[in-house]
């Protein structure tokens, strides 16, 4: 529920940019975007407040994650899916002018895809519950994925707005449940830094995605390049995290002692 906020930025901040281009142009608007994002970061800090230590209990030092194979598979596949994750966020708008739509038309989609994100997230709770977190994640991940085919053969309002809303939705998903798939794989052990590690993997793909596909978009002279290298990216996430077995990333078999329990997780192998 908490990564929801995630996908309410993302339905806010693409109109106000694009009122406040005409007005402040893009200098402006982007001095003014990190003005505001510096002052929401700083005012969010008191609303994150720290767990209190029991008194007379030690805690445990953190530990290292696994550098088994089916952790770093998680990693690699985290780093394509946000790849190609990214790309929408940062291409939809130009590829959507290319095919007639005016600015405040494409910022209206990624306010969309954003709003679909939001829903996403919240669908994935229930469904969590029902069969488990990593079952969620890797549809998600198939869901936002296949999507791009809707983009490559969009042409105009009716197809870029079905492919906003449904990699909106698989993108909520695969998000929202990304925590949870760390602790239903591994528990609590060193469960800060495995999440972390999975955020580092991600920047890393938000680096990736949106810089190789403008480069292939500039290099062929079509917004339609970055289409395809969006998807190719989203296709080798998805192989990549097709091959993680739940007992490859614990190292322990599921049902041993102390092993993580991901009942669920197969149903959709």
């Amino acid at each position: 529920m908490a990564t929801a906020g995630g996908g309410l930025g993302t339905v806010v901040t693409p109109p106000v940019l694009a009122a406040l281009l005409p007005v402040l142009g893009l200098p402006g608007t982007l001095r003014a975007a990190g003005l505001v994002s510096a002052g929401v970061l700083v005012a969010c800090v008191p609303a994150c407040p720290g767990r209190p230590r029991p008194a007379g209990r030690r805690t445990p030092a953190a530990g290292r994650p696994s550098a088994g194979p089916g952790w770093r598979l998680l990693a690699a596949a985290t780093v394509g899916l946000t790849a190609a994750m990214f790309v929408p966020f940062t291409h939809l708008p130009g590829y959507a002018a290319a095919h007639g739509t005016d600015p405040a038309g494409g910022a209206a989609l990624v306010a969309l895809a954003g709003a679909a994100s939001l829903t996403g997230r919240l669908l994935a709770v229930p469904a969590q519950a029902r069969w488990g977190a990593w079952a969620v994640h890797r549809a998600g991940a198939a869901v936002f994925c296949g999507a791009f085919a809707l983009w490559a053969t969009a042409a105009g309002p009716t197809g870029l707005t079905a492919f906003a809303v449904v990699f909106g939705l698989g993108h909520g998903a695969y998000l929202g449940v990304a925590a949870a798939v760390v602790l239903q794989l591994h528990g609590t052990d060193a469960l800060a830094l495995r999440i972390g590690s999975l955020h580092a993997a991600t920047a890393v793909g938000g680096l990736v995605g949106p810089a190789a596909a403008g480069v292939a978009a500039d290099l062929t002279g079509s917004p339609s390049a970055a289409v395809a290298v969006g998807a190719a990216l989203g296709v080798a996430g998805c192989a990549v995290l097709a091959a993680v077995r739940p007992t490859a990333v614990t190292g322990r078999p599921a049902g041993s002692a102390g092993a993580a329990q991901p009942p669920r997780c197969r149903s959709i192998a």
